[in-house]
């Protein structure tokens, strides 16, 4: 992608993908800490979230599961798709660079009414 080239940096995912330089610099992994346990209480973790919010974090954490083999089932799909699933046994996350991200609003609107026991929400 070139930087200077203005069909490429219009678009918003090109944006964000260009902002996870800073993301990955400042990020601090004793946060994920708090989260381990509740993770382990369930059969797997689904990473849900619409473009890039979901391309990188989901994508890089399932490949790097595959490499390490963590024995533990690490899934990802767009919220749309993740509603005809029964998520019951799956510690759901979800991410939205902007924060207003309709579909994963509905998403986690419904895992509440259904009495989800683990959601995540990075908005």
């Amino acid at each position: 992608m070139n930087l200077a080239d203005n069909k490429y940096i219009k678009y918003a995912l090109c944006k964000e993908m260009l902002e996870t330089v800073e993301i990955i610099k400042n990020f601090n992994p004793a946060v994920t800490k708090k989260y381990i346990e509740k993770i382990q209480s369930k059969s797997g973790l689904f990473l849900i979230g619409e473009g890039s919010s979901r391309i990188f974090p989901a994508k890089h954490t399932i490949y790097q599961n595959h490499k390490k083999t963590c024995g533990f089932e690490i899934c990802t799909e767009g919220s749309l798709q993740a509603m005809e699933y029964d998520l019951d046994n799956y510690a759901v996350f979800g991410s939205s660079n902007s924060g207003k991200t309709k579909e994963l609003i509905q998403l986690f609107k419904i895992l509440k009414e259904k009495k989800h026991k683990f959601i995540v929400k990075s908005l």
